[in-house]
């Protein structure tokens, strides 16, 4: 019986690997942790409800995805100066589900 190896390179590996249905369901739960941890950080500031509802999830070929589509979410992230020269402190809803990834167990995570 003959034994053959089919080498890939790494690159190649990773690609394939990531596109697999199981990897690709425990990403995207890790996803669905993160933009729960973005909501609930968010949910400690609500004003409107705008920034918590502008939370989404997506995903690409193979990366998953949490971002805002509120058009003013930059600014409510972080802090910035108020027209009348107050600096205003931002909510870090991502920044702060993002350095406590880590701690849960989530890998891979970034900003």
């Amino acid at each position: 019986m003959a034994l053959e190896f089919h080498l890939m390179a790494e690159k190649k590996l990773n690609r394939l690997v990531a596109r697999m249905q199981p990897v690709q369901i425990t990403l995207g739960k890790q996803a669905e942790h993160i933009a729960g941890d973005v909501r609930s950080n968010i949910d400690n500031h609500i004003d409107t409800g705008e920034y918590l509802m502008s939370i989404k999830l997506s995903r690409g070929k193979v990366d998953w995805f949490v971002y805002s589509d509120d058009p003013r979410a930059v600014y409510k992230e972080y802090p910035h100066l108020a027209k009348n020269g107050e600096l205003v402190g931002g909510v870090g809803a991502f920044r702060k589900a993002l350095a406590e990834a880590p701690s849960k167990g989530l890998r891979g995570v970034s900003f």
